[in-house]
């Protein structure tokens, strides 16, 4: 008869074993979990911290935009300090007191050719130390405005120190003219770039032209180049390579065979 006993311990033995695979594999699935758990915390981490870093990028940003800024206003301070210091008169300050927001200057050289530099940073007593202000501030502005600036019937020009170049203004566009009187550059309905007695380029609503003075030698006009002579050095290829998505490709090229230069053509595909 069969041993009912051992069958039953066998039975049992598979039963735990089992038992034992399922523990270990819930065991398993436990710390599956729980490593995905923190592995969602790291992500929710560097998630974080991503955007911590943009929010820093773009502080960055605007602080050095708002830098640039601040820098362009001290440059403009800068330019119409030195303007007025050029142009304005000097008196000896009565100030016992330096006050906010004000320029003093001291002075060298002899007259007439007095030179006046800005004090930084003053301290102390001005009137004790000898320095000056600018007075007829605004004589001074107006005749530089005046020696610069030009209205006329036919628009503004503009002059810069030292050079006969300026910028004029008028109801057709905008001129460019230079130390000579000739017209540099030209933008309007009709753009021109460059001293229309030699090379220069011509832009209107037709068309974009080079010329040699008066000559126009090439145009571009309706997808077209047009030109009065051309020279090619080496090479010239007419059509688009099937490769490419054309319909083909011919080649004309200057190439040496036995010491002398020759011309031919070529089908590139």
């Amino acid at each position: 008869m069969p041993d009912i006993k051992a069958q039953n311990e066998t039975a049992l033995a598979s039963v735990k074993a089992i038992y034992d695979a399922a523990e270990e594999a819930n065991t398993l699935l436990d710390g599956m979990q729980t490593a995905a758990e923190q592995a969602g915390t790291t992500l929710d981490g560097i998630y974080a911290d991503a955007q911590e870093a943009k929010s820093s990028a773009e502080s960055a940003t605007t602080s050095a935009n708002t830098a640039l800024d601040q820098l362009s206003i001290v440059e403009n301070v800068v330019g119409v300090l030195d303007l007025v210091a050029k142009n304005g008169t000097y008196a000896l300050t009565s100030d016992t007191e330096v006050e906010p927001n004000k320029w003093y200057f001291t002075r060298e050289g002899t007259s007439p050719n007095y030179t006046y530099s800005v004090v930084n940073n003053p301290t102390g007593d001005p009137n004790a130390q000898g320095w000056y202000e600018l007075t007829g501030i605004d004589q001074a502005i107006q005749n530089y405005v005046s020696s610069h600036l030009v209205l006329t019937s036919n628009g503004l020009s503009l002059r810069t120190d030292g050079s006969n170049y300026r910028l004029d203004l008028t109801t057709t566009g905008m001129n460019i003219i230079g130390a000579n009187g000739q017209t540099l550059a030209s933008y309007g309905t009709s753009t021109v770039v460059g001293d229309v007695s030699g090379f220069h380029v011509q832009i209107d609503g037709t068309e974009l032209g080079f010329y040699q003075g008066s000559n126009r030698v090439a145009y571009i006009n309706g997808n077209r180049l047009y030109i009065t002579q051309s020279v090619v050095l080496q090479q010239m290829d007419v059509g688009t390579q099937v490769s490419d998505g054309g319909l083909g490709q011919w080649s004309w090229k200057v190439h040496e065979v036995n010491g002398a230069n020759n011309l031919y053509l070529k089908w590139l595909g």
